[in-house]
């Protein structure tokens, strides 16, 4: 999955640099034009395009973690960028949501390809220069719906949204996409496209670049030689591989994990060079010894830096990469590496929710307080009802019990609590909150209910999850022991 991130610009730059790199297609398609009315309906759209140019453009952020998110590309990687508009407040003219594409392929073995394909083809939208575009993992919950896009534009807070169709035969790939004007519920745009489907991810650059047309944006292409069609056994590989991160985004659970996990390992096992296979077992394999979902944390904390050297070698400076080499880091408690990894994540790719998340708990591990709230709160501006929210929710009460800020703590926590029952640490912090609080008897019932469940638990373990040394973060979290020690935990 991929993130995105084209340098921000201003409006004064944008125009400088599409009135240099445009004059000559602009001259190119004029003369392509044949009738009068054709060229009437160009100089129209000119001049709209031109009045929404000089609306507010809103750089994009687009997903892993998930737990990405991620929006994965293939042998690429990049997420999605999304925004909550106040009720009432004007959708921006570059905000867009593209909905779960519908499968119409004559012969169906899951949905795990259409589900990849739209992250992909979302993440790759994203890449475009000032465009915003709603996370895959929101859009998602209008799959199987059959929603008004006035609606879906409301609810969201975009002006445009992009629906259609994928149908997948042999080696090809057709895509069928409209784009509607979410004010009037007007088609803007539609197009059909057939794609190789061994040539995929080069294929879905070529169908962001109409959509950005169609919103007067300067495209964005990634640098680079084109990757050569994939091979059989890498096509076979790829599969695996895009089913393993459908696998993954259906939420942070510990089947999910395994079961991801699983489908990783074998694509790896078909093609070694697979960067989508190998970001999958760093991210699975890191997830799965975080939160002790896999039967030996040391074998997963083992072989998730294993992946990421298996990924240095093959892209060093990929999101993969990156990803892989902070989530190593942040077991070893190399805060600042980690952060260093983090920060290059979001320099390229702004628009990836869960590295905003890692950020944010990186920057609790280095006691850095009082920056760790806003990093949290702008993953889920970004993916407002991402499978991860939960967690985000999580760090977020860490963050507030840090602060010593309690009763915004014990409420995040609960919150975390109600979207991922499985995660250890939300009942914990909330019952801390609460005792901290004032609110003893109630504290105690969470606990209570906690040791009911998992009754080998003892405070200390919370060590396990809230590991920095750091003075002021080892404060906070003996704050918490004491809190749980007084409330019965032993």
């Amino acid at each position: 999955m991929r993130p995105e991130r084209g340098d921000r610009t201003t409006g004064a730059d944008s125009a400088g640099v599409a009135k240099a790199t445009s004059a000559a297609w602009w001259r190119r398609a004029w003369n392509g034009l044949h009738s009068r009315f054709a060229r009437q309906i160009a100089v129209a759209a000119v001049v709209l395009g031109g009045l929404a140019a000089t609306g507010h453009f809103v750089g994009g952020m687009i997903g892993w973690w998930h737990a990405y998110e991620i929006t994965f590309g293939g042998h690429k990687s990049a997420p999605a960028p999304t925004a909550v508009r106040a009720p009432g407040a004007r959708a921006d003219a570059q905000s867009l949501v593209l909905l779960p594409l519908v499968d119409e392929s004559e012969i169906r073995d899951g949905e795990w390809f259409v589900d990849v394909l739209t992250s992909d083809l979302t993440a790759e939208i994203g890449r475009l220069p000032g465009a915003l575009v709603i996370s895959r993992d929101t859009a998602r919950t209008y799959k199987g719906k059959a929603a008004d896009p006035r609606d879906v534009a409301k609810d969201l807070g975009v002006r445009y949204v992009v629906r259609g169709s994928a149908r997948r035969s042999g080696d090809r790939v057709r895509l069928d996409l409209e784009m509607v004007d979410g004010d009037s519920g007007m088609q803007a745009w539609s197009q059909r496209f057939d794609l190789e489907r061994n040539r995929l991810d080069d294929g879905l650059g070529d169908v962001a670049l109409p959509l950005a047309r169609s919103l007067n944006l300067q495209t964005y292409r990634s640098s680079g030689k084109k990757a050569a069609a994939l091979a059989p056994h890498e096509l076979q590989a790829d599969d695996l591989a895009m089913q393993g991160w459908a696998v993954f985004l259906r939420g942070l659970t510990p089947e999910n994990v395994r079961e991801s996990l699983r489908l990783f390992e074998e694509a790896v096992g078909r093609d070694p060079r697979s960067t989508r296979a190998w970001g999958g077992v760093a991210v699975a394999s890191g997830s799965g010894a975080m939160f002790g979902w896999l039967p030996d944390r040391d074998a997963a904390s083992r072989r998730q830096q294993q992946a990421a050297e298996q990924l240095r070698q093959l892209d060093e400076n990929g999101f993969f990469s990156r990803m892989a080499s902070a989530g190593v880091a942040t077991r070893k408690r190399d805060w600042e590496t980690a952060l260093s990894n983090a920060d290059a994540i979001l320099e390229q790719f702004p628009s990836h929710a869960p590295s905003h998340a890692l950020r944010a708990g990186l920057l609790m591990n280095l006691g850095r307080f009082d920056e760790c709230l806003e990093p949290l709160k702008q993953a889920l501006r970004i993916s407002p009802r991402d499978p991860q929210a939960g967690f985000w929710n999580a760090l977020i009460a860490q963050c507030h019990f840090l602060r010593a800020e309690y009763p915004q703590a014990a409420e995040f926590a609960r919150i975390a609590t109600q979207a991922t029952p499985e995660l250890p640490m939300p009942p914990l912090t909330n019952a801390a909150a609460l005792h901290r609080n004032g609110k003893v008897d109630e504290a105690r019932k969470v606990v209570a209910e906690y040791r009911s469940r998992t009754p080998n638990f003892e405070a200390s373990h919370v060590q396990r999850f809230w590991t920095s040394a750091e003075p002021r973060f080892a404060e906070g979290r003996q704050r918490l022991i004491d809190s749980l020690r007084e409330l019965g935990m032993p």
